[in-house]
């Protein structure tokens, strides 16, 4: 029931080994989501708009290994969206802020 709109670029994510290959999609309505707990902390609901909106944009702070890093995310509530899932969010509101103007 989901149709494809497209992919988005490939992203190999170094600290697992993983590349990614995401797409999105559209469907109508919300399928009950059953999250592995092992896998997801917790799953966000978040209006594209919300994300358009340049006041979510933030940096990630954290440490590693004696190191402060940081990293561009979006702030969402008290939820940071940072990482892999924000540089595949990024492209995707790029495509669609080009489809807007």
């Amino acid at each position: 029931g989901v149709r494809i709109l497209g992919a988005i670029t490939p992203l190999f994510i170094a600290p697992s080994q993983n590349l990614v290959h995401p797409y999105v999609g559209w469907q109508p309505d919300l399928p009950p989501l059953k999250p592995n707990p092992a896998e997801v902390a917790a799953v966000l609901d978040v209006p594209l708009q919300t994300l358009l909106n340049p006041s979510t944009q933030a940096m990630y702070a954290w440490q590693r290994d004696g190191q402060s890093l940081t990293a561009p995310c979006y702030r969402v509530g008290k939820a940071d969206i940072w990482g892999a899932t924000a540089m595949i969010l990024s492209e995707l509101l790029t495509i669609i802020r080009g489809l807007e103007a």
